[in-house]
């Protein structure tokens, strides 16, 4: 089989496919509009858990729950993004 009656083979049942959730979802969006709003909620609050991660504020709490002295900006800065770092990997294996 060619290349391009492969590509032309897998393209149509992509094509197939694609119609056949938009007709799913014309019939009925609640569904798929619950399934979104959902997904967004979850993300709404990744991101105010990243948006506090890389805040001072994270930081400030982490220094005082270990009774730590304020660390040097290179800890700080790797403090911050290793949470948000965290954060992002969580939400992506929970998919």
């Amino acid at each position: 089989m060619s290349d391009m009656s492969n590509f032309n083979k897998i393209y149509s049942r992509l094509r197939d496919y694609c119609e056949q959730q938009d007709k799913q979802i014309r019939e009925d969006p609640v569904p798929f509009l619950n399934k979104a709003y959902d997904e967004m909620n979850k993300l709404r609050e990744l991101l105010e858990k990243i948006d506090y991660a890389l805040s001072p504020d994270y930081v400030y709490d982490c220094s005082i729950e270990l009774n730590l002295s304020q660390p040097d900006i290179n800890t700080e800065a790797y403090t911050r993004c290793s949470k948000a770092q965290d954060l992002l990997d969580e939400y992506r294996s929970s998919k």
